[in-house]
């Protein structure tokens, strides 16, 4: 299966045995100054090889150019890891800073009445993340749900290989069956 197959697949995140926003064991679990600290961690290698990338001179053979090509895509694997803590630990956070925010609006507290909605469910905080993440990264709703997907499935069911990932080291092939 490659990316574009994993990344637009119609899958949903109730058919992966993740665990609910709010329940997470890895990423900050002992607070922020943690997470901050975690997020560093997880940040350092990519920040090096850009380092040496932008530093390095210029190719000078082909050999060269296809080796910094390799570098390239190491490079753009280490930034979707990236990404993936970031959707990750955004829809965690804003779960979680959601579900202790008290409605005072009278206008939000009549439509909540009328149409039934709670601003606190998982599914509408989940969906004005998706959204507001969407516009941040300039791509589809759609396509950022299938992200967020991918990104808590390696959060919580892959971590040594979103680990792998941000590392930049490379993952042996799937077996074939």
């Amino acid at each position: 299966m490659g990316r574009k197959e994993i990344f637009d697949s119609g899958d949903d995140v109730h058919r992966l045995p993740i665990l609910p926003s709010g329940f997470r064991d890895h990423w900050g679990i002992d607070g922020v100054l943690h997470a901050g600290i975690d997020y560093k961690i997880a940040c350092q290698p990519l920040a090096s090889a850009v380092t040496d990338e932008l530093l390095a001179a210029a190719p000078g053979s082909p050999g060269e150019v296809l080796e910094r090509l390799g570098t390239v895509g190491r490079l753009r694997s280490m930034l979707d890891a990236v990404e993936a803590v970031l959707l990750a630990e955004g829809l965690e956070l804003s779960y979680l800073q959601d579900r202790q925010k008290d409605i005072t609006d009278p206008l939000q507290l009549a439509s909540i009445q009328k149409y039934g909605v709670k601003p606190g469910s998982e599914q509408v905080i989940r969906q004005n993340f998706v959204a507001e993440a969407s516009l941040a990264t300039r791509t589809t709703e759609y396509s950022t749900n299938a992200r967020l997907l991918v990104a808590e499935g390696l959060r919580q069911l892959c971590p040594r290989t979103l680990e792998a990932l941000l590392q930049g080291r490379s993952l042996p092939a799937a077996r074939s069956r």
